[in-house]
């Protein structure tokens, strides 16, 4: 679930990635968005490139080519070196997708959301107030289905932080997938309040509100979200 991702049924999800062999995984493709902090991969200025670099950068020019099962042995080998590699595990998911292997892809791509909910539970122990390793674990504990856990750690970023408007918005969600529908619209109210200007919000209430049979709102809700979309082209 990305933060700024509606419920409901009444809207299409528009895919991450467009190869339709990558179809089968948008349950898990939200990890793409972890690993964009990453960055290009680079060898320390004055240093040649480790062993572990070289792997990854093999495995992505072997994709590039098309060569999708050397891509995968080069990432393999990199796993074995390294078994907590969440960009290996990243890439050769998304090699195995290309092969029309789509449950090794999934298998692999869930070792990416595990590393990353390792990550920032580790950072949490070391600093109790780090918003931002709360934030990364509940987008990451949405992603495997763990709303709950989710919505706890959404609680703690808004203790932190109560303007943090995109959190509240991601605590509706929680709600929202937790069955709390009148707690998902509180929040979504809340967002709006601070932060009038973003469709996917109204969109949010709007579904909400259909489900708890307010349809003038839910109605009212939509034609802004219409507005407000028609505005940013």
């Amino acid at each position: 679930m990305h933060w700024r991702e509606a419920p409901g049924r009444t809207m299409k999800r528009r895919r991450t990635l467009s190869r339709p062999s990558l179809g089968p995984l948008v349950g898990v493709l939200g990890a793409l968005a972890l690993l964009a902090a990453g960055g290009p991969i680079r060898a320390q200025e004055g240093q040649p490139f480790t062993l572990a670099q070289r792997l990854l950068a093999e495995g992505l020019q072997k994709a590039q080519e098309g060569d999708h099962r050397g891509a995968i042995e080069s990432y393999t080998q990199l796993l074995r070196l390294n078994p907590n590699d969440a960009l290996a595990y990243f890439h050769r998911g998304h090699a195995r997708a290309e092969l029309g292997d789509p449950q090794g892809a999934r298998e692999d791509l869930q070792q990416v959301l595990r590393i990353r909910l390792d990550e920032a539970s580790k950072a949490i122990v070391t600093n109790p107030r780090d918003r931002g390793a709360y934030s990364r674990r509940a987008v990451t504990r949405a992603e495997l289905g763990d709303h709950q856990g989710a919505l706890e750690d959404l609680n703690r970023v808004l203790a932190l932080e109560p303007r943090d408007v995109d959190a509240q918005f991601a605590r509706g969600n929680a709600r929202h997938r937790l069955g709390d529908r009148r707690g998902a619209l509180d929040d979504y109210t809340a967002a709006l309040r601070a932060d009038p200007t973003r469709p996917e919000f109204y969109v949010a209430r709007a579904t909400t509100r259909a489900e708890l049979g307010d349809r003038a709102g839910a109605s009212a809700d939509l034609k802004r979200a219409v507005e407000l979309r028609s505005q940013r082209q």
